[in-house]
């Protein structure tokens, strides 16, 4: 008899910087997870074939049809350069389709919800960082009752902010701080 998708746990790593999957992937990996990423895939992740916008859905049925339930989710949003306020609603929206996908999909939120977003001066930067942390708050509040933890890590556009980043969402999906929800953790180069 196969195993249960339930026995079976995943990472899921949306979007990011090669840099910022890479140390993840590692991480996870080397905790023992199965990682499954749409966006750059290093040696430590299985590729999905869903990528791009409204691929929340097609992710996390191809992860729970490879037989996988997804234990953390960690998105990258707000790293292209070029923000819009367009690509900002965007961008946020797919934090609410990929959380909702996962739920739909396999009946179960993922236990881990951590969203990484570079440190950036820009108005649209800033407005899409504040819309995320009520976000969080909002979905924080709203799932209480569930078994989902959801957090923010904001880091600085750099190699070693990415390793941060990459280690604060492993330490935040490790089991270790589940009492953490809702907060937003401020990565330092220093």
């Amino acid at each position: 008899m196969p195993a249960s998708p339930k026995d079976n746990q995943a990472a899921l790593l949306a979007g990011g910087t090669v840099e910022f999957v890479t140390f993840a992937a590692r991480l996870f990996a080397d905790f023992g997870a199965t990682v499954f990423t749409n966006g750059p895939a290093p040696s430590d992740a299985v590729q999905l074939k869903a990528a791009g916008t409204g691929s929340g859905r097609s992710a996390c049925a191809e992860i729970y049809a490879r037989g996988y339930a997804i234990n953390a989710m960690i998105i990258s949003v707000l790293w292209n350069p070029a923000l819009t306020r367009d690509s900002v609603a965007e961008e946020i929206h797919t934090v609410v389709e990929y959380l909702k996908a996962a739920q739909e999909v396999s009946g179960l939120y993922p236990r881990y919800l951590v969203l990484v977003m570079p440190q950036r001066e820009s108005i649209l930067a800033t407005a899409g960082g504040a819309s995320l942390r009520t976000l969080v708050g909002y979905l924080t509040r709203h799932l209480l009752a569930e078994d989902v933890r959801i957090n923010l890590c904001s880091c600085p556009i750099s190699s070693l902010g990415a390793a941060r980043a990459a280690e604060a969402a492993f330490t935040l999906s490790s089991g270790l701080l589940d009492e953490m929800r809702g907060q937003e953790l401020i990565i330092s180069d220093t």
